[in-house]
């Protein structure tokens, strides 16, 4: 996030497009994930009126439909594969291409997914 703020500041939004765009995503899954974990440690009283949590994990879900669904987001949801998702790719140092994504589950331990990116030629 703070490379991303770093960019704005200094080549502005549409340098950092793919910064922020990649903030949308992490962002909000990271804020539901923290206060899903935080409900656990309270048990049963995380999900009650007497902890703002249940309201909190409401309004971080919520956060995660503001940019409709994206390929991670149904693979992990759904265990399905997402193929031939077009998408714009800005590595560092290469100019911007064009690919396609292909996701796939990744059921190991760390419930991890993978990403195949191929270049449109």
């Amino acid at each position: 996030m703070l490379r991303c703020a770093w960019l704005i500041d200094t080549v502005g939004a549409k340098g950092a497009a793919s910064e922020i765009s990649a903030i949308k995503i992490a962002v909000p899954a990271s804020a539901q994930w923290v206060v899903d974990k935080a409900i656990g440690v309270h048990g049963a009283a995380g999900v009650s009126a007497d902890y703002p949590l249940a309201m909190l994990w409401a309004q971080a879900r919520s956060l995660r439909f503001a940019d409709g669904d994206d390929p991670i987001d149904t693979s992990l949801e759904w265990g399905v594969r997402v193929m031939g998702k077009p998408v714009h790719v800005e590595a560092e140092g290469d100019l911007p291409a064009e690919a396609t994504a292909d996701v796939f589950p990744a059921y190991d331990d760390d419930g991890g997914l993978l990403l195949v990116l191929t270049p449109k030629r």
